[in-house]
């Protein structure tokens, strides 16, 4: 497990460490939530992406940083390859 993935796990711990949303605003998420803690690689940023559009409406502690660490590990190999391959032709 590299680096990147220690602290998204450490991200997921403390969305999960928000026990008084399990029931409204992270219900549909805490599968996803739990399952990342188990995974790694493209499965972890899939889960990832599973977490964010599951829990939209939760604004726990911390929610803004905490969701933008899951976007960025979930999408950045996306933006760096399009940065890197750009249209060709017109």
């Amino acid at each position: 497990m590299n680096e990147k993935e220690k602290e998204i796990k450490a991200v997921v711990r403390e969305i999960l460490s928000d026990k008084d949303s399990y029931k409204t605003t992270l219900k549909t998420a805490l599968k996803f939530l739990n399952k990342a803690l188990k995974s790694s690689g493209d499965e972890l940023k899939e889960d990832c992406l599973y977490i964010l559009g599951n829990s939209i409406s939760w604004e726990g502690p911390n929610y803004v940083e905490l969701k933008n660490k899951l976007r960025k590990f979930a999408f950045r190999d996306a933006v760096s390859n399009r940065s890197k391959n750009p249209l060709k032709g017109s």
